[in-house]
């Protein structure tokens, strides 16, 4: 049996993250909140009182809600987690295919911003969260 490239480096990461990764049930102190939105259109976050927000390109827009809400994960992380290391992050999401890509390592996007978080020491735990709650999201980051 021949084994792809792709595959080789796949298993290659799977074999050097897994001894070192654990989830534990809870996490209790959690350093940041960040909440996130992604619609057609566009993508807010907000976390304490500080907001951003952007509009997709064209490109971006054809791709699935499910892959905007994980990029407005993405963003919203390289946003509020820039200078963050060491450190737990609750991400508050709408989106449940989202959230079990980030929990449970799925999905190349989310392989990608676990690989972010990784280099960066932070510990991502990502749980739904209702419409009311993303309520906290500016209005111009609602509307987009």
């Amino acid at each position: 049996m021949t084994i792809s490239a792709e595959a080789r480096m796949e298993l290659q990461w799977w074999s050097q993250t897994l001894p070192n990764t654990s989830a534990p049930i809870h996490r209790p102190n959690f350093s940041v909140v960040i909440f996130t939105d992604a619609s057609r259109s566009g993508w807010g976050a907000v976390s304490g009182d500080d907001r951003v927000h952007g509009h997709w390109s064209e490109d971006e827009k054809r791709h699935h809600i499910n892959y905007l809400e994980l990029l407005a994960i993405f963003l919203a992380l390289k946003h509020f987690g820039q200078h963050l290391s060491d450190c737990a992050i609750l991400l508050r999401v709408d989106n449940t295919p989202a959230i079990a890509y980030i929990n449970k390592m799925g999905d190349h996007l989310a392989k990608e911003i676990l690989q972010w978080a990784e280099q960066k020491h932070l510990w991502l735990f990502a749980s739904y969260s209702f419409y009311q709650s993303c309520k906290k999201l500016s209005p111009t980051a609602r509307k987009v």
